[in-house]
């Protein structure tokens, strides 16, 4: 679970690369990501790559001989160059490493919108992650050192740098541009290796049908597993949402400024509250009984 800097949890970065969707909209929720077995490696062993941003200077023959490659390897491996001696500062580039590992493809449990991975790695190596979104579905990505200093970048399959190591965060924030896959390469700071938790959120858009004012959604969450939503509201508005269910769960409510409006220690399934800001709102609905839970989602905003 996804949950801001309030009451001791994580960290909340709001990085915008979008303009947000106004209100009102359909009720048809946003496309969630394919899923696919958890660990499953989305390039073999043999093809394994780091994600490697341009510098001022470099050119592939420079980055070849650094990363212990060939040049015809890199170009393999990076179909979007087009000629071999005109790459660009800030680039985000696939270099294949012989003998480094393979990327981790991430999948999300049956009725959940999150995953999360414990890791770690050793100094000067970057671990890679994979997962796959649609264009304007909103990414939340969070790094949490355990132990050591963890470097945080993200950049598309087709070579677009969404988040740079030179951003110096650790958590990410904003709508993906264009429907692929997504590259999160965590990498441990210089002379020191680090273990982290890696989590991953991409909450289902709640869409009000045209003239509308309310939607209801149904789903099921595993037991302790939870389901994400967000949806868009003004300043003022008066937001109600009711969760009813066979099981037990909880609901959570925060902006997109991080300011919990509802926490998980309130125990609450239903919440009413004017909005303090015009922006998105998260709404997860998480089960804390003892067996996975059937619910209905009622949510209406009123001026």
């Amino acid at each position: 679970m996804f949950r801001p800097r309030r009451f001791g949890i994580l960290v909340l970065l709001s990085l915008v690369l979008a303009s947000p969707v106004p209100l009102p909209a359909s009720a048809q929720p946003a496309a969630q990501p394919a899923a696919s077995p958890a660990g499953a490696a989305a390039l073999s062993p043999a093809a394994a790559t780091v994600s490697y941003i341009v510098l001022p200077g470099d050119t592939l023959t420079r980055i070849a001989a650094r990363f212990g490659t060939t040049v015809a390897a890199i170009l393999d491996a990076n179909p979007q160059i087009r000629n071999a001696n005109r790459i660009y500062v800030g680039q985000c580039l696939q270099i294949p490493v012989p003998g480094s590992s393979s990327s981790q493809r991430i999948s999300f449990a049956a009725g959940t919108t999150s995953a999360t991975r414990e890791d770690s790695v050793a100094a000067g190596v970057t671990k890679r992650y994979v997962f796959r979104a649609s264009a304007g579905q909103v990414a939340l990505i969070d790094v949490l050192s355990n132990g050591g200093i963890a470097q945080l970048a993200i950049c598309g399959a087709n070579g677009r740098v969404v988040m740079s190591y030179d951003a110096g965060v650790t958590s990410f924030r904003a709508p993906l541009p264009t429907s692929q896959d997504y590259f999160i390469d965590v990498r441990s700071a210089p002379g020191s290796a680090v273990s982290y938790t890696l989590q991953l959120i991409i909450p289902q858009r709640i869409r009000f049908a045209p003239g509308a004012a309310s939607a209801s959604l149904t789903g099921s969450v595993p037991h302790f597993g939870t389901h994400n939503y967000i949806l868009r509201a003004s300043a003022g508005q008066l937001i109600t949402v009711d969760v009813q269910a066979v099981g037990r769960v909880i609901l959570i409510v925060y902006g997109n400024d991080g300011a919990v409006l509802q926490s998980d220690r309130v125990g609450s399934s239903s919440f009413t509250g004017r909005l303090p800001l015009t922006e998105d709102y998260f709404l997860d609905v998480r089960s804390v009984g003892p067996a996975a839970a059937r619910y209905q989602l009622d949510v209406s905003i009123t001026d």
